[in-house]
C-alpha cells in the first residue's frame, strides 16, 4: 500500500504524543534532541526538556536563564540569528514577557507546533483566554492545545463551546497521548457539562468512569475530581480506600481539597508523598497563613493580572510595599516596554504567599432590606447548585429591596468580585471546589464579605437561613 510518507510526518508533527511514544518516533525519523525538548517544554515539562535537550535546556530548567540565553544565542549573527523556543521560553522566564511572547508569535507564525502548543499555554496562565484561543485555534487535533482551549473558554464562561472543542478527543476520533491527559479532559468535560446544567449526562459519565475496575492508578485525580462534580465525592472517597497506594491518597487528597477541609488534606500529604506537591497551591489557599512581614526585596517586581479584580488587594498591598511594582495586564493590552526585564515576575495570584492583603473598608450603612441576587450558585455540579427550595427559604427570612437601596446584597462570587472594590456589604454564597472561597482569604481581604459555604456532607441543606442571618448581622455590623 502506498503511504505519503510526507503527509504522514506532517501529521505526525501537529499531535500530541506519549513521552516515551515519542521518544521511539523520534529515534526512526532521527529527529533531533532539540527537537524533542520543545515539545515537551511546550507542554510545561521543562525537567525532560532539561534532560534530553543538551545543555540549553538544562540550563533552563536548573533556573540558570542567564546561560540558557547565552546557549540559546551562540552561534548566530545577532542581526540575522534565528529565533529558537530555547530563547523565548528563557526570556519569558527571565521576565521579558513581552519579548518572550513575542518570539513565541514570530515562531508560531513560521509554522512552529510546539510554538504555538507554548503560546497558547503562556497566553492562559497569564489570564489572556481570548489570545491563548486565537493560537490554539491553529492546532484543533492537538491535545495540550485543545485542553488549554478548553479551559480558556470555561473561563470566559462559554461551556458549550468547551465541549464542542473537547469532544473529538474523548470521542476517540483524535489522539490522546496517556491516561493522564485523558483525565484531564474528563475533568473539564465534567466541568462543562455542569456548566451546560446537562446533569444526566455528566451523572452517568462520572458513573461509568467510577465503576471502571481497571482503571490505571494514575487516573485517580482526574477520577476523583469527575466524581466530585457528578455528585458521587462518598463512592468516590469509598473507592480511594487503600491504605498504602500513594495514587488512593491522592484521590482522597482531591476530594478533600473540593470538600475544602484542609486539615483532612494535611493529614494524606504523607501518604502520597511526593504526588502530593501539585496540591500545595490549593492548601496554601485553604490555610490561608498569614504573612508575617512583606518579603519584597530590592529590585523591580512585575505583577502580571490574571483576574480583574480576586486578587486586587494583595495588589494593593504589593504598590504600597515600598517596593518598586509594576502591575501589567496582557488582557487588556498594558504591557512593559519590550526590552525591560524586571528583577522577579510572578502573577497576581502569587501574592498571597508574599504579603497580606490590604483589606478595601467597609463602606457604611445605608438603605433597608436585601438584594436577593438571581444566580447565586449554578453550573458547579450535580449537588453543588443552589436549590430552589433554599431560594425559596431564603426569600421568606428577608426583607426585599432594590440593589440601589438595599443595606445587604446577597449575590453569587462572580458579581460579589465585580464589586469588591466598593467595600458593599455582600454575602456572598462560595462555589463548592473553589479553594479561594473555601479559605479565609476573602472575608481578610474584604472585611464587608461574609462568605456562606455548602457543607461537605449536607450539602446546601439549611444554608438558607444561614444566609439570612449572615445577612441581618451585616446591616448592623
Amino acid at each position: 500500500m502506498f503511504i505519503d510518507r510526507a503527509l504522514v510526518r506532517s501529521w505526525s508533527d501537529r499531535v500530541s504524543r506519549d513521552v516515551g511514544v515519542d521518544l521511539f518516533v523520534s529515534a526512526w525519523r532521527r529527529t533531533p534532541a532539540g527537537a524533542r525538548a520543545e515539545r515537551l517544554a511546550a507542554n510545561g515539562d521543562l525537567a525532560r526538556a532539561g534532560a534530553c535537550g543538551g545543555p540549553g535546556w538544562a540550563s533552563l530548567a536548573n533556573g540558570d536563564v542567564v546561560k540558557a540565553l547565552e546557549l540559546a544565542r551562540e552561534g548566530h549573527d545577532e542581526g540575522r540569528r534565528a529565533v529558537t523556543l530555547l530563547e523565548a521560553e528563557a526570556l519569558v522566564a527571565a521576565g521579558a514577557v513581552v519579548a518572550g511572547l513575542r518570539y513565541l508569535a514570530a515562531l508560531s507564525a513560521a509554522g512552529s507546533v510546539p510554538a504555538t502548543v507554548a503560546l497558547s499555554r503562556r497566553r492562559h496562565a497569564l489570564g489572556d483566554h481570548r489570545g491563548a484561543l486565537h493560537a490554539a485555534d491553529q492546532l484543533p487535533m492537538h491535545a495540550q492545545a485543545a485542553l488549554t482551549a478548553g479551559r480558556a473558554l470555561m473561563a470566559l464562561h462559554n461551556g458549550p463551546e468547551a465541549l464542542r472543542r473537547i469532544e473529538p478527543f474523548l470521542a476517540g476520533g483524535a489522539p490522546v497521548p496517556d491516561t493522564m491527559t485523558a483525565g484531564s479532559f474528563a475533568v473539564l468535560a465534567a466541568s462543562a457539562l455542569a456548566r451546560c446544567r446537562y446533569e444526566d449526562h455528566l451523572r452517568a459519565f462520572a458513573e461509568r468512569l467510577l465503576a471502571c475496575p481497571d482503571a490505571p492508578p494514575d487516573a485517580s485525580p482526574s477520577l476523583a475530581r469527575t466524581s466530585w462534580v457528578g455528585g458521587l465525592a462518598r463512592e468516590a472517597w469509598d473507592r480511594f480506600a487503600g491504605t498504602e497506594d500513594p495514587w488512593m491518597a491522592v484521590g482522597r487528597l482531591e476530594l478533600a481539597a473540593l470538600a475544602g477541609d484542609a486539615t483532612l488534606m494535611r493529614g494524606l500529604v504523607p501518604r502520597a508523598g511526593p504526588l502530593a506537591r501539585p496540591s500545595s497551591p490549593t492548601l496554601a489557599l485553604l490555610e490561608g497563613t498569614p504573612v508575617q512581614q512583606p518579603q519584597f526585596d530590592d529590585g523591580t517586581y512585575h505583577i502580571w493580572r490574571t483576574h480583574p479584580t480576586r486578587w486586587q488587594p494583595w495588589i494593593d498591598a504589593a504598590t504600597s510595599s515600598g517596593a518598586k511594582v509594576e502591575v501589567w495586564d496582557l488582557a487588556a493590552g498594558e504591557l512593559p516596554d519590550e526590552g525591560i526585564i524586571p528583577a522577579y515576575t510572578m502573577d497576581d495570584g502569587a501574592l498571597v504567599t508574599l504579603i497580606d492583603p490590604e483589606p478595601v473598608p467597609p463602606r457604611p450603612t445605608t438603605g433597608e432590606g436585601v438584594w436577593l441576587d438571581h444566580d447565586l450558585c449554578v453550573g458547579v455540579g450535580v449537588g453543588h447548585d443552589w436549590p430552589e427550595s433554599e431560594r425559596n427559604a431564603l426569600a421568606a427570612l428577608v426583607q426585599p429591596a432594590s440593589p440601589r437601596d438595599a443595606a445587604v446584597w446577597i449575590t453569587g462570587a462572580d458579581r460579589a468580585l465585580a464589586h469588591a472594590s466598593d467595600g458593599r456589604r455582600t454575602v456572598v454564597v462560595a462555589p463548592p471546589g473553589d479553594p479561594f472561597w473555601a479559605g479565609p482569604l476573602p472575608e481578610r481581604a474584604w472585611p464587608a464579605f461574609r462568605v456562606i459555604r455548602a457543607h461537605a456532607t449536607d450539602g446546601w441543606a439549611g444554608a438558607g437561613r444561614r444566609v439570612a442571618q449572615a445577612a441581618a448581622e451585616l446591616a448592623v455590623a
